[in-house]
């Protein structure tokens, strides 16, 4: 599986034009992970038919997510 399902240069972006308007607490940031997987299987419910069910794209970003595991991930985006 390649990087290429989430883009972590522009989520650090995103996140840091965000927190100049409202900082994250510690809590928001360790759940950030949660939230994100929510909103791509919600997104699963209204574009299921984007491709096959076996190999579609949010399921490629589900996947990569699981494998980077949850401290991984808010290690790349809050360090």
């Amino acid at each position: 599986m390649t990087d290429d399902v989430f883009d972590f240069r522009e989520a650090r972006k995103v996140i840091s034009e965000y927190m100049r308007y409202r900082p994250l607490n510690n809590t928001e940031k360790k759940n950030l992970f949660d939230v994100l997987k929510l909103s791509i299987l919600i997104d699963c419910l209204w574009y299921f038919e984007r491709g096959n069910p076996d190999d579609f794209y949010e399921k490629r970003k589900i996947d990569h997510l699981n494998m980077k595991g949850r401290d991984r991930f808010y290690l790349e985006l809050f360090s």
